[in-house]
C-alpha cells in the first residue's frame, strides 16, 4: 500500500524531472540502503544493483546525507527519483473492522473512528486507507496508516539536500510485501497463513498473509541493536566489540546464547500476540515463519522460533530472484542481501 503522494502537495513540490529511472532508498537508523531494479531489452530477468552506506554514529544529518550520496554512488544510480518509506514510531498502523458500506461513507465513518484510534492530532497526520477483505460477514477489514507532517516533511528535505527527487512515500513492512509477493513464495500446502518477520536494526517489522492477501502488520521495536546493546552490557564491552561477539555465538547453551535470549524472548513475546489476533480474526493457523533483515543473521535464530512457536521456520533472501550485478563479490551479496529487502521493494516502479 502506498501513502497518496497527491495528498499532502503542500509538503513538497517535485521538480520536473524528465529521467525515467526511480530507484528504492531506505534511510535506517544504522545505515542507508539504495537499490535498482532494471528489465534488460527482452523484459525477461531484472537486474539488480545496490549500495549499502553506514551512518556515522553521531547520526547528523550531514552524516545522512553523506550516507544517501555513497549509497547511491556505491549503486551505480544514474536517477534523481527515489521511493522513501517509513517504519517504528513515526507510523500509525490500525486494522479496523467496519460495517460493510460504499467508499464514500467509509471516509466520513473513518475520520470519526480513528479520533479514537490515533492520539496525535488528525490535521497533523498524513493517512491513507485500504479495504483488505470485504468477505466477512457484513463487515471488513480495513487497514489505516498515518504518519506524522512534520516527519515526512524533515525526511524528504533531506533526501533533497543530498540531490534528489521524492517521488513517493510508503511504509518499510508494505515495501517488504512487496519482494515478498512478488516473486511467489511457497506457501503451506495445508492453506494455512505464513508470517515474515524483518528484524532490522531497531525495530522488526511483521506481516502475516493468508495466501498473497495481507491480514495484519505491525512494528515491533526491538531489533538488532538491543541484541548488540545487551551484549554490550552484560559482556562489559563496547557495541563494536559487542556486535562481533553477538556473531561468534559457538553454542546453543553458552553465557551469549542466554544474553542474546532474553531480547529474543521479547520478540517473541509480541509474536505470539500477534499471532493470537491473527489466528482469531482468519480462523486458520500460521505454518510457518520467514525470517529476513540484519538481525536475523544470528546463529540458531531460526531454531530459537521454531522451538518455542512450534511452527516451520526459515530464511527469506530476497536477493534469490534477481540478476546481480558483476562488480559484487559473492562474499559481499551474502554480507547485505539481508539489509536490501525494504530499498528493492522500493524500488518497483
Amino acid at each position: 500500500m502506498n501513502i497518496d503522494f497527491t495528498k499532502f502537495k503542500e509538503i513538497f513540490s517535485p521538480d520536473k524531472i524528465t529521467l525515467s529511472g526511480i530507484f528504492g532508498l531506505d534511510i535506517g537508523a544504522f545505515s542507508v540502503k539504495a537499490a535498482e531494479i532494471k528489465k534488460n531489452w527482452l523484459n525477461k530477468q531484472a537486474r539488480l544493483s545496490f549500495g549499502v552506506s553506514d551512518i556515522p554514529e553521531e547520526g547528523s544529518k550531514e552524516g545522512i546525507i553523506a550516507a544517501i550520496k555513497q549509497s547511491v554512488k556505491a549503486a551505480g544510480i544514474d536517477s534523481r527519483r527515489a521511493n522513501l518509506s517509513f517504519s517504528g514510531a513515526n507510523i500509525i498502523t490500525r486494522y479496523m473492522l467496519m460495517p460493510k458500506m460504499p467508499e464514500r461513507d467509509l471516509i466520513n465513518s473513518l475520520e470519526f473512528e480513528l479520533v479514537k484510534h490515533i492520539p496525535t492530532r488528525l490535521e497533523d497526520m498524513v493517512i491513507d486507507y485500504q479495504v483488505l477483505d470485504k468477505a466477512l460477514d457484513n463487515q471488513m477489514l480495513v487497514l489505516v496508516v498515518g504518519a506524522e507532517r512534520r516527519i515526512i516533511a524533515e525526511r524528504i528535505e533531506l533526501v533533497k539536500q543530498a540531490g534528489f527527487v521524492v517521488r513517493s512515500v510508503n511504509v518499510d513492512c508494505f515495501a517488504i510485501l512487496k519482494v515478498f509477493q512478488r516473486f511467489n513464495t511457497p506457501l503451506p500446502k495445508d492453506n494455512g497463513s505464513v508470517a515474515l518477520l524483518d528484524i532490522g536494526h531497531r525495530v522488526s517489522k511483521l506481516a502475516v498473509l493468508e495466501g498473497n492477501l495481507l491480514r495484519f502488520s505491525r512494528d515491533i521495536i526491538l531489533g538488532g541493536y538491543d541484541l548488540t546493546k545487551a551484549v554490550s552490557e552484560r559482556m562489559n564491552t563496547d557495541l563494536k566489540s559487542a556486535e562481533a561477539l553477538k556473531r561468534s555465538i559457538k553454542d546453543k547453551s553458552d553465557e551469549l546464547s542466554g544474553i542474546v535470549g532474553l531480547i529474543l524472548n521479547g520478540i517473541l513475546d509480541e509474536l505470539r500476540l500477534s499471532f493470537d489476533y491473527c489466528e482469531r480474526l482468519t480462523q486458520k493457523k500460521i505454518t510457518r515463519l520467514y525470517l529476513s533483515g540484519g538481525g536475523a543473521r544470528l546463529k540458531y535464530i531460526d531454531e530459537f522460533f521454531a522451538d518455542r512457536l512450534e511452527l516451520e521456520v526459515s530464511f527469506w533472501n530476497p536477493l534469490g530472484n534477481f540478476q546481480l550485478s558483476a562488480s559484487s563479490s559473492k562474499e559481499e551479496l551474502e554480507a547485505k542481501s539481508s539489509l536490501l529487502a525494504t530499498a528493492i521493494g522500493l524500488a518497483f516502479k
